[in-house]
């Protein structure tokens, strides 16, 4: 009868560590990785409108603001993330990066209104986010150019 507690109480105790690293770890990694494919999704459907200076798309803005504050918070969401990242199973970047790359996905939503500087200035700050983006989050941001880095 003990042996048949311990081996009821073991299988317990592994099903709730087995929910909790479901829970806690893998879920925000999983939401991490498609608010990237977003991101990356966003870029490459409104390329147009990042590479040319048009009427304001304030829709675009509010997106991208979105997932810059989206992608920020993962930083503070994923239990561990120094950990997980360092032993490069998840693919995750450095806190830096994904800091950066909120305030890239910021410049560009601010890029696409009209915010008083020059059009030519507009564009340029678009394409180097977008370029940065890419090389900070390890996603596509152009159909011409694949990602890199594994």
């Amino acid at each position: 009868m003990i042996d048949f507690t311990n081996a009821v109480i073991g299988g317990v105790l592994v099903f709730i560590a087995s929910q909790y690293i479901q829970k806690f770890i893998f879920e925000p990694i999983l939401d991490y990785k498609k608010t990237t494919t977003e991101i990356s999704h966003l870029l490459l459907l409104n390329q147009a409108k990042l590479h040319n200076d048009g009427e304001d798309e304030n829709e675009l803005k509010n997106n991208l603001h979105a997932l810059s504050s989206k992608l920020r918070a993962f930083t503070k969401t994923i239990p561990f993330y120094c950990f997980l990242r360092c032993i490069r199973i998840f693919g995750l970047p450095e806190k830096e990066n994904i800091l950066k790359a909120s305030h890239c996905l910021n410049i560009l939503g601010y890029g696409v209104v009209n915010n008083g500087e020059s059009r030519k200035k507009k564009i340029t700050k678009n394409i180097e986010s977008i370029n940065e983006l890419r090389n900070l989050l390890n996603i596509e941001t152009s159909y011409s150019n694949a990602v890199d880095k594994p």
